[in-house]
């Protein structure tokens, strides 16, 4: 079995995959459909086909480790979903008309930067000199790509609404941390029906085209996998574990998989100026997975319920007579506590450690 530091970054690395990789593919779908209409097919594909598989699941007696979704996770997910993706994908998939497939993948990148200082104006997230130092590249890797002097504002609109894209996509993220340790198929079910059903009314309110059954598809089947579905669980995975900061920054990886894919389809080559703004990019990304943080805290006393395993120094709890058993992976879920403790390892802002850091207090990072 993989271990448990490992798990997060593989989830965030196979979601990065398939959003990357998603970015050119939606660029080819708007050959045959509306950018708005787009947007609602491609999260009503994510929920349907999420609400489906959760249905199949049912019906065939698999039961879930994961806590559902409460009345206090409702105002997060409309915010994550809201925020997420009718904002967010409407503006990309408006922005993707007049931008290229490669230069849309690289400014993409831009959301680790977005989340990082969402996270910490919102949440108080603190990073360290490497995670700022790394932000700092992938940002002079997208100015590079996005600055157009000839222009009133230095912007193409392309590029200002893929901006746009990344922000929304830091206040989801940070909307996410709030319910991450809850059921992530009933948060992308939930999530991607809503975002649908919402962009498909404004589609049809401005009076865009109804497509055809093809395009449909094609649409369904890139939010199932890439911009909704599959990839949003496996980022909510990461998410819980990882914290706002540090999962958006190993997403920013995702630019290299749509390069690959934008090329692939569409056979654009870039500019000199894609060299050093990839490098720039490369450089972050490399950071940034070289990044640790560790110093002495404390975990206040906490009665909570989430999915996790008896392999760590924080469930250290007993099980009381009735409690579900652990499943093949190691992992059950059920109310448990926590008592104070004071002690210093390795750690990501997971939902164990969402502690607030003191001045005077300096994180030490591992190089």
């Amino acid at each position: 079995m993989i271990s448990s530091p490992a798990r997060p970054v593989l989830f965030i690395l196979a979601a990065a995959l398939l959003f990357g990789s998603s970015a050119p593919m939606a660029k080819m779908a708007l050959a045959g459909i509306a950018p708005i209409t787009l947007a609602s097919m491609i999260y009503l594909g994510s929920g349907g086909g999420t609400a489906v598989y959760r249905l199949f699941r049912h019906l065939r007696g698999v039961t879930t480790t994961e806590p559902p979704l409460t009345r206090a996770a409702v105002p997060w997910v409309i915010g994550a979903s809201f925020f997420g993706a009718v904002l967010a994908t409407t503006s990309l998939t408006l922005s993707l008309r007049s931008v290229t497939a490669w230069e849309a993948s690289v400014l993409l990148s831009f959301e680790a930067v977005a989340t990082a200082l969402v996270a910490r104006i919102v949440s108080g997230e603190r990073a360290g000199k490497r995670v700022w130092t790394a932000l700092g590249c992938i940002t002079l890797a997208c100015i590079t790509l996005a600055w157009r002097p000839e222009l009133p504002l230095g912007l193409s609109i392309g590029a200002a609404g893929i901006l746009f894209t990344c922000l929304c996509w830091g206040v989801d993220t940070s909307c996410s941390r709030q319910v991450a340790g809850r059921d992530p198929l009933a948060i992308v079910m939930y999530k991607g029906l809503f975002a649908g059903v919402i962009t498909f009314i404004v589609a049809r309110i401005i009076g865009e085209p109804l497509p055809g059954a093809m395009p449909v598809a094609a649409a369904a089947l890139i939010g199932m996998t890439g911009f909704g579905g599959l990839m949003t669980f496996c980022f909510l995975k990461a998410l819980r574990d990882l914290g706002p900061a540090r999962t958006g920054s190993y997403f920013g990886i995702n630019p290299v998989f749509g390069i690959i894919v934008g090329l692939i389809l569409f056979r654009d080559l870039p500019g000199l100026i894609f060299i050093p703004a990839v490098c720039l990019m490369l450089t972050g990304i490399v950071i940034l997975l070289t990044e640790h943080h560790s110093h002495p805290h404390r975990h206040m006393p906490e009665v909570h319920d989430h999915r996790h395993r008896h392999d760590d120094d924080h469930h250290k709890h007993l099980h009381p007579k009735g409690t579900p058993q652990t499943g093949p992976d190691g992992y059950h879920t059920h109310l448990h506590s926590h008592e104070e403790i004071v002690h210093e390892h390795e750690h990501t802002p997971d939902i164990h450690h969402q502690h607030r850091h003191k001045r005077q207090v300096v994180s030490k990072e591992q190089r």
